[in-house]
């Protein structure tokens, strides 16, 4: 089934690369699954995908910086230890 997309407020626009990126995060994780792999985290960009247990044996997190504070401790932390997950960051 194809996608719609539909603007709702004037003066909005899309940033298609961005969706392209996420588009290839979420094939690349789909073949990975289809290959019988049981973890992999999949970076494009800002875009990020993953699924099964990090090299340290725990689910995946991802750890997202302030944006006024870069260096210091993470703002949000995404993990999905069941399903895994995707999430995408933008400057």
């Amino acid at each position: 089934e194809a996608a719609v997309l539909e603007k709702l407020v004037d003066g909005v626009q899309f940033d298609f690369g961005g969706v392209v990126k996420g588009l290839a995060v979420d094939r690349a994780i789909a073949i990975l699954r289809q290959a019988k792999v049981t973890s992999a985290l999949v970076q494009c960009g800002g875009e990020t995908g993953c699924f099964g247990q990090s090299p340290h044996v725990r689910p995946f997190r991802l750890g997202i910086p302030h944006p006024d504070d870069a260096d210091g401790d993470s703002w949000c932390r995404l993990a999905c230890p069941e399903t895994g997950f995707c999430g995408s960051t933008s400057g």
